[in-house]
């Protein structure tokens, strides 16, 4: 495949980066998301779509162990110019898995009261959102809340998030993205959780 084929023209990365800005200001409602044609084994379309419209040479990007490949890192620093680092507190954006969300993360950069739009955005793969538990979402850009589903989503994930939005107005961003959708839960959403099996 032809790096003309693969990347967005200008009009496609605009249409993402509207498309992803409006997630953010509706949070939890999935939206169906443009992708490009390919990517390597382990990142999903729809992660690279969000890579290539949101990854530069100014944002270092951190991944999780299963997406940490030769070919996801060369896609990631050949068609966007960001550098991949090991160092999770200094990623600009992370990118990980479901399965991984679920377990402990690393220690991410939560930003600061005077640079809190420093903070680490993490991109995290869902299988659906479809499936699970509902979760309540209200707050900024919501009129009353929204329930969202995210597949084998686990309480501990859950309760993570819902800690890392109370530290709001610092705290990360947090993109779900599955196979064709995409929605946002800003650390300025507050969740109420269900009672977990």
């Amino acid at each position: 495949m032809s790096d003309a084929q693969l990347l967005q023209s200008p009009q496609d990365l605009a249409s993402l980066f509207r498309c992803i800005l409006g997630c953010f200001s509706k949070p939890a409602v999935p939206v169906k998301l443009t992708t490009p044609t390919d990517a390597p084994a382990a990142l999903w379309p729809s992660s690279a779509a969000i890579g290539l419209t949101l990854f530069d040479y100014q944002t270092p990007v951190w991944l999780s162990v299963t997406l940490d490949t030769h070919p996801v890192r060369k896609f990631i620093r050949f068609h966007t110019g960001a550098a991949i680092t090991a160092k999770s507190n200094e990623a600009i954006f992370a990118v990980m898995t479901m399965d991984e969300a679920n377990m402990d993360w690393p220690q991410f950069n939560l930003g600061s009261h005077a640079y809190p739009d420093r903070s680490t955005t993490v991109i995290v793969q869902v299988p659906s959102f479809s499936e699970g538990a509902p979760v309540h979402v209200s707050g900024p850009g919501l009129k009353e809340p929204v329930a969202l589903q995210v597949a084998t989503a686990s309480a501990g994930f859950w309760k993570r998030v819902q800690k890392n939005n109370n530290l709001f107005p610092i705290g990360l961003d947090i993109i779900l993205v599955s196979e064709t959708h995409i929605a946002a839960l800003p650390r300025s959403s507050r969740l109420a959780l269900p009672e977990f099996a």
